[in-house]
């Protein structure tokens, strides 16, 4: 398992810096799609600890990993089976930006294995998930072509409609001396 060209960068004047796990902004997978929740935590619990040193040096306060959705494929796997049950009896015309599509998301990464081992790796390394707001997502987009028709229509796609590029973000915050 091998994971190319993970962005560490700094949020330009400020404390917060994201590491990015996202294939729009080029991490590549070396001989398969996607991973397993464990191979995930494994993976961060390496870039947690090769950062380490940096991050310490440079007084690193809030720290954000960023996510594609299809990085893993639980987690993804989830998302399209929520959404696809809650579009098959919506009323309506699938739009960008919906709410409730949105708190599904929501609620399938905040109760999923993948946020709890994320906060506990982050405790070895000086940080702690953000208490109120763990998770931050983008709102939540469809492809073009299902845009105006029935909400019924991404229930029967197999990707339940979503767009390319969707991400969540794991929020950390540097544990005060």
């Amino acid at each position: 398992m091998s994971l190319e060209n993970v962005v560490l960068k700094q949020i330009s004047k400020s404390d917060k810096w994201l590491l990015q796990l996202r294939f729009d902004k080029g991490v590549l997978l070396k001989n398969r799609t996607n991973l397993t929740i464990n191979e995930y935590l494994f993976l961060v619990d390496q870039l947690l600890n090769c950062t380490h040193e940096m991050t310490s040096k440079r007084n690193i306060k809030l720290l954000d990993i960023q996510v594609d959705f299809k990085l893993i494929a639980e987690i993804y796997n989830n998302i399209v089976s929520s959404i696809k049950l809650f579009s098959s009896n919506r009323k309506g015309v699938v739009s960008h930006k919906d709410r409730e599509v949105f708190f599904r998301v929501l609620e399938n990464i905040s109760k999923s294995q993948l946020l709890k081992g994320t906060c506990e790796l982050a405790l070895n390394y000086g940080f702690r998930c953000h208490a109120q707001v763990p998770i931050g997502i983008n709102p939540i987009a469809f492809k073009r072509k299902f845009l105006g028709l029935s909400w019924s229509s991404i229930s029967e796609d197999e990707y339940a409609g979503l767009a390319n590029g969707q991400w969540f973000s794991i929020r950390m915050k540097q544990i005060e001396n």
